[in-house]
């Protein structure tokens, strides 16, 4: 195995487990791990960054690398909603980690290498029984303090939504999202339905949460996967 020659850049590391994952029928568990894995499907979609993942390790973890660092905390959101809609009545907990990475190894994300890995695997260890999505700051973004509350507020609403909710933030959450109509149609509710989610559920809320947090200049390289420095195979 080699290294490609591109420099390193800065990208978004998602940690995270299943809750409970020992208490979890088998079949269950399984499913959690399918969902978690179908629900990144999506999200391929949203940048021409690269999305690598999720990787599973400890039977019940998992990592995933989002190429355009911005977009971490909108990844970690529809996770968390997706499994929600799911109706296994499973959670996740998340650790988002930001900084450069030296090497990713697409085939086996835990065997990549950088501060965005350190940040993220190490916050999540540290959360103890608290659930939900952080946001691990390093010591070099001491000027982005108000980001993990913000982090914070934003998994406050999502964990409150029931599986229908769920359902219809999921299509609030895709960045190029239609208008209210077009979701209520797309998931065969009626308007006034779509508009009940999106001001008493907080998606509304949550979304104006999301466009600050992705305002931050995390990064001023390129969001082109070329630019990714990728293990590669000779």
């Amino acid at each position: 195995m080699a290294l490609s020659k591109s420099a390193s850049r800065t990208v978004a590391v998602l940690s995270g487990d299943v809750v409970g994952s020992t208490k979890l029928p088998f079949d269950t568990f399984e499913a959690a791990r399918a969902t978690v894995s179908r629900a990144v499907s999506p999200t391929q979609r949203w940048s021409k960054a690269k999305v690598f993942g999720p990787d599973f390790y400890r039977g019940d973890a998992w990592q995933l690398v989002v190429g355009d660092p911005n977009l971490g905390v909108r990844t970690a959101v529809w996770l968390k909603a997706f499994l929600i809609a799911s109706r296994l009545e499973v959670d996740t907990r998340i650790a988002i980690g930001v900084g450069d990475v030296d090497m990713i190894d697409p085939k086996a994300i835990t065997r990549s290498t950088g501060e965005a890995f350190v940040r993220s695997g190490r916050a999540l260890d540290d959360m103890g029984q608290r659930r939900g999505i952080i946001f691990a700051l390093g010591d070099d973004q001491s000027a982005l303090h108000w980001l993990p509350s913000q982090v914070s507020a934003c998994d406050f609403i999502v964990s409150r939504w029931q599986p229908s909710q769920a359902e219809v933030a999921l299509k609030f959450l895709e960045p190029q999202a239609g208008s209210q109509k077009d979701i209520a149609k797309s998931v065969g509710r009626h308007p006034q339905a779509v508009s009940r989610v999106a001001n008493d559920g907080g998606v509304l809320v949550l979304l104006d949460l999301l466009a600050s947090i992705e305002k931050v200049a995390f990064s001023v390289a390129g969001h082109d996967e070329g630019s990714l420095p990728l293990r590669t195979t000779r």
